[in-house]
C-alpha cells in the first residue's frame, strides 16, 4: 500500500509532561514547613531548600517547602488497603512483625533475625501488610518493634 496524503489521517502528538506521566515512581511526599500537612508531588531541590512542586485542581502548578527528613518517594507498591507506600512508612507484615520502609526494601523492626530485608518485589507478591504509620509521625513504633 502506498501512503498518501489522502489515505494517512494526521495525527497529531502531543507530548506529556511530567504531570501527565503515568510513571508510578516519580511521587513524592513531605510535610510543609509552614503547616506540617503532608504535601504529594514532585521532589524538588534548590538554594532555598527542598520542596514539592504539586498541581492544583484548577491546573496551576505551586510549590511548597517541606521539612528535608520528611520527604519520601513512592515506591511502587500499596498496601492491604490499596494505600501507596512511601520511603519512611512502617508497615505491619503477616500481622506478626513491624518494617521499616526504606530506598529499596523493607528492613525488619523488633523481631528476632536481625537486619532482615524484604525486597518490594516480595512485598508486591505477598499483599499481607499494611501501613501502620511513618517514621515521622510515630517514632514510637521504632523502639519497640510492636504495635
Amino acid at each position: 500500500m502506498t501512503y498518501n496524503k489522502e489515505n494517512v489521517k494526521e495525527k497529531k502528538v502531543r507530548r506529556k509532561t511530567m504531570f501527565e506521566s503515568k510513571t508510578p515512581n516519580v511521587e513524592f511526599r513531605g510535610k510543609r514547613k509552614d503547616d506540617g500537612k503532608w504535601i504529594y508531588g514532585y521532589y524538588v531541590e534548590d538554594r532555598e531548600g527542598p520542596s514539592i512542586l504539586y498541581r492544583h485542581p484548577d491546573g496551576s502548578l505551586d510549590r511548597k517547602k517541606v521539612i528535608p527528613k520528611t520527604a519520601g518517594q513512592y515506591v511502587g507498591i500499596k498496601d492491604r488497603h490499596k494505600k501507596k507506600v512511601y520511603t519512611g512508612d512502617i508497615l505491619k507484615v503477616y500481622d506478626s512483625f513491624l518494617a521499616i520502609v526504606e530506598n529499596h526494601y523493607a528492613l525488619q523492626l523488633g523481631g528476632s533475625v536481625k537486619d532482615f530485608r524484604i525486597s518490594f518485589d516480595t512485598m508486591a507478591e505477598i499483599e499481607e501488610f499494611e501501613i501502620v504509620g511513618n517514621v515521622h509521625e510515630n517514632p514510637e513504633l521504632l523502639s519497640t518493634g510492636r504495635w
